[in-house]
């Protein structure tokens, strides 16, 4: 799985640094001609073209997105977290407190990516099942330990239920791939927490922490 995480992101960044640049830069040249010969923007062939480069576009950054997402790519891990948040309090009343300790600028690209995705899912797991408004996301980095813990005021649920329909089996699977741990906490009635612990350098000794509930 490693392995595989770190190619997913080499091609992502080679898309998104070089055919992607090389894209922009033939829409940019193809739209200066269009204006340099005069009525040739009007023609049906022109726009066509154009309208082809703009799907491969739209494309290119789907399929780098599905790769690495694009955040990932622009910003640091707590950054890329704080702006995913932004984005899912706009459309949903759920107010995110994000807290950040440590630095993350020596964590694998792998463990970024993992630890992105496990964030979504929690979060769309949230919106989707938990009735919250309020969601507390902490993450720390400190003496080769990353810890994740995601809290929210909602109905909480009934541990025994785990893994049964509540969108849990792939933020397991996830953590397991990193050789992490993962523990729920949840009263119904009260709201739900979830702590994850990743030691990146057990994704090299491949000892596997185990799942508490």
């Amino acid at each position: 799985m490693q392995g595989e995480e770190e190619e997913r992101s080499r091609i992502a960044r080679e898309l998104h640094d070089g055919v992607n640049v090389l894209l922009s830069a033939t829409k940019m040249s193809y739209a200066a001609m269009g204006k340099e010969h005069g009525g040739l923007s009007n023609a049906q062939s022109y726009r066509e073209v154009m309208g082809l480069l703009n799907n491969m576009g739209t494309e290119l950054r789907t399929i780098t997105y599905k790769l690495v997402p694009e955040l990932l790519i622009q910003q640091s891990l707590p950054d890329a977290i704080e702006t995913f948040c932004e984005l899912i309090q706009k459309g949903n009343n759920i107010h995110f407190e994000l807290q950040v300790y440590g630095t993350f600028t020596t964590l694998p690209p792998e463990c970024c990516f993992a630890i992105y995705r496990i964030v979504q899912e929690l979060v769309h797991n949230i919106i989707k099942h938990a009735e919250a408004t309020q969601v507390l996301i902490e993450l720390r980095s400190q003496d080769n330990l990353v810890s994740l813990t995601i809290e929210d005021n909602g109905i909480g649920f009934d541990p025994k239920a785990y893994g049964k329909g509540l969108g849990l089996k792939s933020v397991t699977s996830r953590v397991n791939d990193l050789y992490g741990r993962i523990t729920f906490q949840s009263e119904q009635g009260i709201g739900t927490s979830i702590e994850i612990e990743i030691v990146p350098d057990m994704m090299h000794n491949k000892t596997m922490y185990p799942v508490n509930i």
